[in-house]
């Protein structure tokens, strides 16, 4: 038997949760409910793999294409999820608004399977 690098993700968005150094024959063993397994690919950085569950085949995230105008980002990958002082808001419609309670630079997180994490910077006056 050959030992060979799997990714465990989840079926419904393609997460990746492990890569894992196993056999083929042993891998079914350390899914949990809702997951599968797929041979990684090698060509892909892990930190920025995910599975399009389409094919599903491992893709390499790609790069966020947003615009900041004021205190709006529009153009956000849909569905992705920002942070904004702790708390997490899932953004349906690629458009976030800040409402801060007072002006000021503020930095939100915005995360989504299929791109880069990325800190986008929003003044507000």
């Amino acid at each position: 038997m050959s030992s060979e690098q799997f990714a465990i993700y989840k079926k419904e968005t393609g997460v990746i949760r492990q890569f894992v150094n196993t056999e083929e024959e042993v891998i079914e063993e350390q899914l949990e409910t809702g997951e599968a397994y797929l041979l990684n690919d090698p060509t892909i950085p892990v930190r920025y793999a995910y599975v399009d569950t389409s094919g599903p085949v491992i893709k390499e995230q790609g790069e966020m294409n947003y615009t900041v105008e004021g205190n709006k980002i529009t153009g956000l990958p849909v569905p992705c999820q920002a942070v904004f002082n702790g708390a997490v808001y899932d953004v349906t419609d690629g458009t976030i608004t800040l409402d801060a309670d007072k002006p000021g630079v503020y930095r939100i997180r915005v995360s989504s399977v299929a791109y880069k994490s990325e800190f986008i910077t929003v003044v507000v006056s």
